[in-house]
């Protein structure tokens, strides 16, 4: 019955691809033998284990699906193209699954456990499909609810703004994760706000991985491998954000020859080089990306923009070492600058800098350890050069070390255990101030570097109840303390927090730790399947923020400052439950999911208008602290086969903040629960690949978001012979709603054996219908009335030209 509905359905949804479901011709198999039959041995169960690699280019392949169905099992290559599987004594049925590969099928007797290597043939003619999940069946097979994947190669056509390959805006258009706006740093996810999204390349923290205002991402995508984006059921291993994380993965430095990618863009210019060190063993890759923006800021129509510059670079170089059969090391260092000048007195400069190393041992078949250290920094400033005597410069800097260490340990058929521990400190210098000569008047001016220390021990138990029911439970204790040296405090209980209701101040030592407590966390996820296509799966989190984003603009900015927790600014908290219904369509060629969720949070920051957040030492009389809460649905049909490509994505989703307090001068729309900045009910995307033939493919975006919020003024009054603007409350209004369409056309000839060289380039049109969607409405008094005005980014086509050459 349920084959009879996977086909029925598969049927009724075909033709909004535009592609006939159809079957492949059965070939006889070859068989492989493995071992020696031996009727002692009929009811053990023996390791299947080896690796995938392409025949032309000997390079590991990973998401390689390989399949048993006669056993109704499987198991998918990992980043090295290793995979293990355990099977019982026989003959079974082999199948392979691999995108841009021939999929052949064969059998094999296995007698004995074995260690195998199989080598796949290119496709003849390749299709550049965009495909979300190259784990076919992980979408129904995972406990995992709320997890986005992204390889980089399906990224590729997908149009953008300027044409360049960005992942993380790719990530964007599925379901839950919106931008915080056009041109706008950070991603709101699942109604989190910006600050509440933990990035990590290689397992260590990026501050703002973005370039020029949040058009481009500031890590090579050249050099990035995956994405994997949790925001349903956040694992265990990861503390610190409240909304999700964002797991970026760089590419593994080709071992076996010396390859590279060039590319040329509007704005960007990027080269990528793999040079082997030992072949097989270790190598080296070396990304280094620049752009001079100028010309961009000359089409806007703001005259102000026009005169503006805009200029960034990043370097990306990773080293792989495989050390042994057990023993892997991988180490990455990472730098970004950009800087901008809006107007010619000022230039502002900010920059990310990360080092890290993985190390991964296999103790032996059924335990691992994984060890991460890591070193992140960021900084900005801002210096003005164009007043009489008041030019300046001001810093921010933030710095984080961490290590993480995780052990998995396989104990029975039903139990697999992850456990380990996590430690961080942090190093904030909240902003200083200095003039630029000697004949500025500006005082100089700095506030105490704050310093924070954030661990936790975690364990978390898959439980296998069944082939169909899988249980994760997890538990985390977070402990976090702040470091002296500090100035706390103590305000007057009747009156809010200012200069003036101060009672005393109390000077904490440099050391000494205050604020500190224990926060206990949990996760729990279950998967349920009703078929082998058909899954439920659940879950719920508590999680704690420590670090919190100072910004009173409507989205985030590259200038905006971070501050620790402290007695008076308490960590973030946030509970959620997620529901999903999974299910995988004609062979998996399908892909639909439905999920609903419910979140509410703790501790919100937000500010007191007109807050005066940068050079505040006491951040406190400036910040005010809420509830939230949050909830929606979200649908994803995609299709993953075939010439017509693609998926249609939709989430309702609503997220709201009140903030109430004992002082009416501090509560807002009167303590009532209202819209946040970035609640954006409906967001509907539908991209659409279509292969026109082996090379050439059309792909198209059509984007729809309701309007932010917004505060408008209501009316005027008069007192004291001045007039005044009354304003509605907090965000009663919103800007018009967004929507955009974007096409392309990529041209791709792949490098092979026999072919030295590979060529690809994309012709794509962002925003091809020249919607003036607007970006922020402001208000400003002319000739004594209120006038509304709107601002674009990009309220003309865009078009774009990008070209890739592989060697």
């Amino acid at each position: 019955m349920v084959k009879t509905t996977n086909r029925f359905f598969g049927l009724l949804l075909c033709w909004v691809f535009f592609v006939p479901f159809g079957t492949k011709a059965q070939t006889e198999a070859p068989f492989l033998i493995f071992g020696q039959p031996n009727v002692a041995n009929q009811s053990k169960s023996f390791v299947f284990q080896g690796n995938v690699k392409e025949v032309a280019s000997k390079k590991n392949q990973q998401g390689v699906n390989l399949v048993f169905p006669d056993l109704k099992k499987g198991v998918v290559t990992d980043e090295d193209g290793n995979f293990t599987i355990e099977l019982p004594y026989g003959i079974h049925t082999l199948q392979f699954e691999a995108l841009g590969l021939e999929s052949p099928s064969i059998k094999i007797g296995l007698y004995a456990s074995v260690k195998h290597n199989f080598y796949l043939q290119e496709k003849a003619e390749e299709l550049d499909e965009v495909v979300l999940l190259n784990r076919q069946n992980d979408n129904v097979e995972s406990e995992m609810i709320g997890k986005s994947s992204l390889m980089a190669d399906e990224s590729k056509n997908i149009p953008l703004v300027l044409g360049e390959q960005n992942l993380l805006k790719a990530a964007t258009i599925l379901p839950g994760i919106s931008s915080a706006g056009e041109a706008a740093n950070g991603f709101n996810v699942r109604g989190g706000k910006a600050d509440q999204n933990l990035m990590l390349l290689d397992q260590a923290v990026v501050i703002n991985p973005n370039h020029f205002f949040g058009i481009f991402q500031a890590l090579n995508p050249f050099a990035i491998q995956s994405l994997n984006v949790y925001k349903g059921n956040i694992p265990i291993e990861y503390e610190g954000r409240t909304s999700s994380v964002f797991e970026i993965n760089t590419k593994k430095p080709n071992v076996e020859e010396f390859t590279g990618e060039l590319s040329l863009g509007p704005i960007t210019a990027n080269a990528l080089l793999e040079l082997p060190i030992k072949k097989n063993k270790s190598g080296v890759m070396l990304g280094v990306r620049s752009a001079h923006s100028d010309w961009v800021l000359k089409q806007l129509k703001d005259p102000k923009l026009k005169k503006s510059s805009a200029s960034f670079y990043d370097v990306i170089l990773t080293y792989e070492n495989k050390l042994d059969e057990n023993n892997q090391l991988k180490s990455t260092l990472y730098h970004s600058n950009d800087q901008f000048s809006i107007t010619s007195d000022s230039l502002y400069q900010y920059s990310n800098q990360m080092a890290t190393v993985n190390w991964a041992l296999k103790i032996n078949e059924k335990n691992n350890l994984k060890v991460v250290a890591s070193h992140s920094g960021y900084a900005f400033s801002i210096l003005y050069d164009g007043g009489i005597s008041n030019n300046f410069k001001s810093e921010f800097d933030l710095s984080v070390q961490a290590l993480k260490v995780k052990f998995n340990s396989e104990v029975n058929k039903k139990h697999t255990l992850t456990y380990g521990a996590n430690l961080s400190n942090y190093t904030i210098t909240p902003g200083k101030i200095n003039p630029l000569s000697s004949t500025d008047l500006i005082r100089p001016t700095q506030i105490a570097d704050e310093r924070a220390l954030e661990g936790s021990l975690f364990i978390a138990d898959r439980i296998s109840f069944s082939e169909r029911f899988v249980l994760n439970i997890g538990l985390q204790m977070a402990l976090y303390g702040a470091l002296g040296p500090y100035n706390e405090r103590t305000y007057q209980a009747d009156l809010p927090k200012s200069d003036l209701s101060v009672i005393s101040t109390n000077a904490i030592p440099s050391g000494s730790l205050f604020a500190q407590r224990f926060f206990p966390t949990y996760r729990i996820s279950g998967r349920y399947k009703l078929s082998d296509a058909v899954s439920i799966k659940f879950a719920g989190l508590k999680i704690y923020q420590f670090l919190h984003s100072l910004t009173n603009n409507t989205t985030a900015s590259p200038i905006d400052t971070w501050r620790i927790s402290t007695p008076h600014l308490k960590p973030q908290e946030s509970h959620q439950l997620s529901l999903g219904f999974f299910a995988n369509l004609n062979s998996a060629a399908i892909e639909l999911s439905l999920e609903g969720f419910y979140k509410t949070q703790a501790n919100l920051v937000d500010f007191k208008t007109g807050a005066q957040l940068f050079l505040n030492e006491f951040i406190e009389t400036e910040v005010l602290q809420g509830k939230g809460k949050a909830y929606g649905v979200e649908f994803l049909l995609r299709k993953k086969a075939g010439k017509h490509t693609g998926w249609l994505g939709y989430t309702y989703a609503r997220s709201l903040i009140q903030l109430e307090s004992v002082f009416s001068i501090e509560e807002v729309n009167n303590g009532a629960f209202f819209p946040t900045n970035y609640d954006k009910p409906h967001d509907l995307s539908f991209t659409w690949n279509y292969a026109l033939s082996n090379r050439i493919n059309f792909s198209s975006n059509v984007l729809y978001q309701t309007g932010r919020p917004i505060t408008l003024p209501s009316g005027n009054y008069i007192f004291n012979d001045a007039e005044y603007v009354l304003f509605s409350n907090r965000n009663a209004y919103r800007i018009p709603d967004y929507y955009r369409v974007d096409v392309a056309l990529n041209y791709a000839r792949k490098k092979r054996q026999n072919r030295k060289y590979g060529l690809s380039w994309s012709l794509s049109v962002y925003n091809i219908l020249g919607r003036n969607n607007p970006f922020s409405v402001y208000f400003i008094s002319e000739n004594g009335s209120i006038e509304g005005k709107q601002s674009s980014i990009f309220n003309v086509p865009i078009p774009s030209m990008n070209i890739n050459i592989s060697f």
